[in-house]
């Protein structure tokens, strides 16, 4: 299917297009995403890559080489993964073009060098399973001699059959990562001095071999080798390797140097690798491996060694590496047992001080970092040392400040880094943890301190006040997430300094000597600067920041708008703004969407349009609009707004609406609020400016009259994102006489056949706005009821069932007449009924509407109580037990009595009829048992009636005695499942006439 969607991209279909670039879209983000994954969902979301449609594959070689990278990496321990590379570079190779196969070759094949070389043989029959990778179903076959022989075999014929032009990229980097190569194999050695000394004990003599050689050799074979016996038996030699190492440095007592540091770089990376290695055995030796050698080097003989520090490196590498995420993940909970062991083995806190500033210093570089993955690293350790930092009084008085400051210039610079990879969610995460802490130990962050170091770019020691008005400062930071956490830390610290002070008196405080200036400089600066350089980027970037801090003031400060307003330039640059915006608007293609492709500097506005529309929103909230100015609200500006709301593809919004859907939902909110504040006047010239647009938007269509004459040939993703701006127009009275009158005319048919979900989603959207005109009541009723086919109107009532039913629900006073007096004339009629009672139980959105909807429904019983009559047939009684369902799960409350509920005689002759109706079968009666403990609460003079009810229920449908019934009868189950619900209604209402009832029927026999 996908591939036939897929080759549908060279058409002109916009929703063929929109389908390709969404599976593109999945595919970049799951190439990204295989750095952030580990074992049986890194297998599953390689195999979902590899088997990408071929016009795919040629748009994404480039994000697609990094699959196969780690596809053949993994493959080293697992070999029946390279089947699936091997399967997928056959066919590329057929299919994609010289450019692009020789792309991907370029990155793939200096990772096929290991399979061909005789030092590393592929593993032929490895008894035991990694436990890592079963849960990857497709990859549970067993491994097989031929098959796993093949693999070489193929990848020699795969060389050759791309020739030698491509096969040359074998060689790719040999000459240039020579000494990588050689270190990797084990032909290097890693020290020139002998440090593994181990006497062995002959018969005539002992003698002393160094084993130095063997170490880089053995640890190859260990990470590696793809025979298990090989790896298991290298991997265990290593660990002896290890202890005995570990043995020795013990025996150097404060020496004057370290003569084992060299050997310590180069071993500990690989047992951290080989403790987060698929292969169990490995995992399960060297995780506790790793976690002695902690423990030994936090002791406080070796915390401030060379030794300890080149283990802190080790970590810190782990947690920065690109390609494997469970090497980053170990490495991040190894990380915080180092802290944990060296704040208990710490001699003093000047030593644990000493400690974690050596850990810091390491984390800070790597926050800074032009990396996106250090970065990632650094704010994933950061949150992992919390946890136990929270729990030091001495270390959070020391480096609480520090680390925020140093988080928050992480977080600004990973504005632009890919969100797939999580690096800005990581680093908010590990800054409102921190921000946590801050607030519990408040009272000590208050003071000041001589231990606190003053951070990188700071010129004092860090304090509460301090911190506030760097946080201050920050309001004029081009980043956004940056900037908008420093403004919520803001508030928060503020409150912090006194339990009185706020924000808008620490701005009153700093406005004191020189008035709005300072304010103005900082809320304006970048918007200012950018437009005297002339940068648009920069300008644009500005102004969503500016508004962003005028927002602020709105709702934090005293300030009046007026006076920020008449004395800064952001009135003018939102107006040149605006002027720009509706230009951008009239110069939209004729079908009013731009390419996918398209990325212009206007792009980077949308942005500063939705916070706009929410600082336009709180002003006409707070203040109301009357505040910027008549002068403001005139034509471009409504033109805008009916674009942004009706058409936002027009302004090339649509794209930063998906990428940043809560702004998007928040910024819709405001400008329903502000278009609703309008006045009579401007509201005129609004309708003028909606109906102009959406005569220009269906133009091609007969209005809107005509969309679904012409569903299958329309762009549904515009034609959806209009009618939804009809119905939010709608609701605040802005659409003009001439759309409303082209609503009373849509016909109500289903003719059409909906071929798509987004064909029958436009054709709902549509249906929506008619019924909300309020002028498609009677033209509904004659759908559903009047002299349509039955057949017919059955299938347009299911079609539209939902938006039907939530229409009916929340006007049910026009329907609830119509509806009730037809119910005992038409089976139809009760069947819709008791659909609309389902659909409002379920739905959320309807929950405002229920109370009334239930008591006009019981009010209406009273005049309108045919269906409840004991004369009715079975099938209409059956349908009326629903209904009387469905009443009581949305008001159990209800049914009450006779004094409170004016239905209640009719509803309860209804109820005890059906009891010991002597037509209808006991399973269609089980439906009515599990109402039966809501009618306990009746009052004294009704009692009787239903305990009469109850017995006449149990003579009818209850045998004498138990065994009368075969043992595998629908009769037995039948009355098994009856006692079983009586029994349940008997817990639920602890009534004693029922226990009563259940006692005369159960202790009636011989034996009583």
């Amino acid at each position: 299917m996908v591939l036939l969607i897929i080759k549908g991209k060279k058409e002109l279909d916009p929703n063929k297009k929109l389908c390709f670039h969404l599976f593109e879209d999945y595919a970049r983000k799951a190439s990204v995403k295989i750095k952030l994954f580990k074992y049986g969902l890194l297998a599953a979301c390689l195999e979902s890559l590899l088997a990408l449609p071929l016009l795919l594959v040629d748009a994404l070689v480039e994000s697609l080489v990094q699959a196969l990278q780690v596809s053949l990496r993994v493959g080293l321990n697992y070999p029946p993964i390279v089947s699936d590379v091997l399967d997928a570079m056959e066919v590329w190779a057929e299919a994609l073009p010289l450019a692009s196969l020789q792309r991907c070759c370029r990155g793939v094949l200096p990772f096929i060098r290991p399979y061909l070389s005789t030092a590393v043989s592929i593993s032929v029959t490895p008894p035991v399973r990694p436990r890592a990778l079963q849960s990857n179903p497709k990859l549970a076959t067993p491994y097989d001699q031929e098959v796993v022989g093949a693999v070489r075999l193929r990848l020699i014929k795969f060389i050759g059959r791309i020739g030698g032009h491509l096969s040359l990229e074998l060689l790719n980097g040999v000459h240039d990562n020579f000494n990588a190569a050689l270190k990797l194999d084990g032909r290097m050695l890693w020290s020139s001095e002998g440090h593994l000394l181990f006497a062995f004990p002959f018969e005539d003599v002992k003698m002393d071999i160094t084993l130095d050689f063997l170490v880089p050799h053995v640890a190859s074979l260990a990470e590696s080798a793809s025979d298990r016996q090989a790896k298991v038996a290298a991997g265990e030699l290593l660990h002896a390797f290890v202890l005995l190492l570990v043995g020795r440095s013990a025996q150097f007592t404060a020496p004057p140097r370290e003569p084992l540091l060299t050997l310590y770089r180069h071993l500990l990376p690989v047992l951290l690798r080989l403790a987060c290695d698929v292969e169990t055995v490995l995992q399960k030796l060297y995780s506790a491996l790793c976690e002695q050698l902690v423990h030994w080097f936090t002791t406080s003989a070796k915390q401030r060694s060379s030794e300890a520090s080149a283990m802190l490196d080790a970590i810190i590498d782990g947690m920065v590496n690109p390609e494997d995420f469970a090497l980053r993940d170990y490495s991040s909970s190894l990380l915080q047992t180092y802290l944990t062991w060296t704040i208990k083995q710490a001699p003093g806190q000047a030593a644990l001080i000493h400690t974690f500033k050596q850990l810091t210093k390491r984390l800070y570089n790597l926050a800074q970092h032009g990396n996106s993955f250090k970065r990632l690293g650094a704010t994933t350790a950061f949150s992992s040392l919390l946890t136990i930092f929270q729990e030091e009084a001495v270390l959070v008085d020391t480096f609480a400040f520090e680390m925020l400051v140093n988080l928050i210039l992480c977080l600004g610079l990973s504005q632009n880094d890919d969100v797939s990879l999580d690096t800005r969610a990581s680093a908010e995460k590990a800054i409102r943890k921190l921000a946590i802490i801050v607030e519990r130990w408040a009272h000590m962050l208050c003071k000041d301190s001589a231990r606190r170091r003053p951070p990188l770019t700071w010129d004092c020691r860090p304090s509460m006040k301090t911190m506030v008005s760097w946080l201050f400062s920050q309001f004029k930071i081009r980043e956004e997430y940056a900037r908008v956490l420093c403004i919520e830390l803001f508030d928060c610290f503020i409150k912090l300094l006194e339990p009185e002070n706020s924000s808008a008196a620490w701005i009153k405080t700093c406005l004191k000597p020189n008035g709005l200036r300072p304010l103005l400089e900082n809320f304006e600066a970048l918007m200012r600067d950018a437009e005297q350089r002339g940068d648009t980027e920069d300008w644009l970037t500005g102004l969503s920041g500016t508004l962003d801090c005028h927002h602020w003031a709105l709702r934090a400060t005293s300030i009046s708008p007026q006076d920020l307003l008449r004395d800064g330039c952001l009135q003018s640059n939102i107006w040149k703004y605006l002027e720009s915006l509706a230009a951008q608007a009239d110069a939209a293609p004729a079908s009013g969407c731009f390419p996918l492709e398209h990325r212009g500097n206007h792009r980077l506005g949308q942005d500063a349009l939705l916070r706009l529309f929410m600082y336009l929103g709180a002003l006409a909230g707070s203040y109301g609009l009357h505040v910027i100015g008549e002068s403001f609200w005139n034509e471009t500006l409504f033109k805008v707004f009916a674009h942004a709301l009706l058409v936002p593809t027009s302004l090339d919004s649509e794209v930063l609406r998906q990428k940043r859907p809560k702004l998007a939902e928040a910024a819709d909110e405001a400008l329903q609020k502000m278009l609703s504040k309008f006045s009579f006047s401007m509201k005129a010239n609004l309708k003028k400016a909606f109906g102009d647009v959406i005569r220009r938007a269906t133009a091609n269509h007969n209005g809107l009259a005509g969309l679904l004459s012409e569903i299958h040939e329309i762009d549904l993703r515009r034609t959806g994102h209009l009618l939804w701006g009809c119905r939010r127009a709608q609701e605040v009275a802005l659409l003009d006489c001439t759309v409303l009158d082209a609503l009373k005319v849509v016909s109500l048919s289903t003719e059409i056949l909906m071929s798509s979900p987004a064909q029958k989603e436009v054709a709902d959207s549509l249906l929506d706005l008619a019924l909300a005109s309020g002028e498609c009541d009677e033209a509904l009723w004659s759908r559903l009821i009047g002299e349509t086919p039955e057949a017919e109107s059955t299938h347009f009532y299911e079609l539209y069932r939902a938006t039907i039913d939530i229409h009916i629900v929340k006007n049910f006073s026009r329907y609830a007449s119509l509806l009730l007096s037809n119910c005992s004339l038409s089976a139809r009629v009760l069947h819709i009924l008791t659909q609309v009672t389902e659909t409002a139980v379920g739905e959320p959105s309807l929950e405002a509407y229920r109370t009334s909807f239930v008591s006009q429904l019981t009010e209406g019983f009273v005049r309108h109580s045919a269906i409840w009559q004991p004369t009715q047939p079975s099938k209409v009684k059956t349908v009326s037990l629903s209904l009387l369902k469905n009443l009581m799960r949305l008001d159990g409350s209800f049914i009450g009595s006779r004094e409170r509920n004016s239905s209640f005689p009719i509803l309860f002759g209804f109820y005890t009829h059906l009891l010991k109706d002597g037509f209808m079968s006991l399973s269609l009666k089980l439906n009515a048992l599990p109402l039966l403990s809501d009618w306990f609460s009746v009052s004294e003079s009704d009692e009787p009636v239903l305990r009469s009810s109850l017995e006449r229920f149990m003579a009818l449908h209850f045998p004498l005695y138990s065994l009368e019934y075969p043992e595998t009868s629908p009769r037995r189950n039948e009355y098994l499942h009856a006692v079983e619900l009586l029994f349940a209604a008997l817990t639920k209402s602890e009534s004693l006439m029922l226990l009563d009832v259940l006692i005369l029927m159960y202790c009636k026999g011989p034996f009583c």
